[in-house]
């Protein structure tokens, strides 16, 4: 598949229409790889083209307000990424829990959480520690 198949895979199963996503693809860094088959490409390219199937969709509904709240569940949403997307991505953690969101981070490195998370708990071999 490639990363508009992709993308436009992941907008047709969260109802965003195709030109919004398709336009929205057009001013993301992951334009210039629009062609390119998702295996191809490298860790942190695979990482954004994730983040931006997810965060295209929250974008379409705005920010949380009281009536419906965002919750966003992630495994280790950090790695592969260069810092300035890490960077980026943080910033767009901050807003959407600013707003009310929840978000879920499955990690190996606490570094990540430092300056996001307001509980972190531990497990080891399946047990919370």
């Amino acid at each position: 598949m490639t990363v508009q198949g992709y993308v436009l895979a992941c907008a047709n199963l969260r109802n965003v229409p195709e030109k919004e996503v398709l336009e929205r693809l057009a001013r993301s860094d992951l334009s210039r790889h629009s062609n390119q088959h998702c295996n191809s490409l490298s860790t942190g390219q695979k990482k954004m083209l994730q983040l931006f199937a997810v965060f295209a969709t929250i974008e379409r509904r705005g920010l949380p307000d009281q009536s419906k709240k965002i919750v966003i569940l992630m495994d280790e949403p950090f790695n592969g990424l260069d810092f300035d997307n890490r960077d980026l991505l943080t910033n767009r953690l901050h807003e959407i829990k600013a707003a009310g969101g929840s978000i879920l981070i499955s990690t190996h490195d606490l570094d990540d959480l430092q300056h996001l998370a307001d509980d972190i708990t531990m497990i080891k071999q399946g047990q919370i520690v």
